[in-house]
């Protein structure tokens, strides 16, 4: 399957010009949203956080949605269906974005591991463009659980002598 490639996504937003808005890249293997939350990017009206909605509407089906407030140690995910089902849609900062209250999210504590860095910022328009092969997930994806990461070790060490 043919995806778009792992990248940062920038929109245009009149009176700002080409902001970034996140990265696009296979976490476990899964297509991933990737955005870097503030204090300052809390909606405090929603109790949440906000997604444009240029960005949700053009995501390939099944990415996961991720969050991550570095500063807190913890990062959130969530998917495009539950953002437009139980998101609050407004116009805010120039442009039309979904709101999703935080108790629609899953909080997960830590540091979110073997993320892809250093991406190419591209326009909205020249990544949905551009494609690459989505990558099979490794034994270090930080999705894969302790657990199951161990017994796949364990059976590779049982395979391999």
């Amino acid at each position: 399957m043919k995806l778009p490639c792992e990248s940062v996504i920038s929109i245009y937003i009149p009176k700002q010009g080409f902001v970034s808005q996140g990265k696009f890249c296979f976490i476990a293997g899964k297509p991933s949203f990737v955005a870097n939350m503030t204090e300052r990017k809390w909606f405090r009206n929603y109790g949440g956080y906000a997604i444009s909605r240029r960005i949700l509407d053009n995501l390939p089906k099944g990415t996961q949605i991720i969050f991550k407030r570095e500063d807190l140690n913890q990062y959130y995910t969530t998917n495009a269906t539950t953002f437009r089902k139980k998101g609050i849609l407004g116009s805010w900062g120039g442009h039309s974005q979904y709101c999703l209250p935080i108790k629609n999210w899953k909080p997960k504590e830590g540091k979110l591991l073997n993320e892809p860095k250093d991406k190419l910022i591209m326009p909205l328009e020249g990544w949905l463009k551009s494609v690459e092969p989505a990558p099979q997930p490794t034994l270090t994806d930080p999705l894969i659980s302790y657990k199951t990461r161990a017994k796949l070790a364990e059976l590779w060490r049982g395979i391999n002598g």
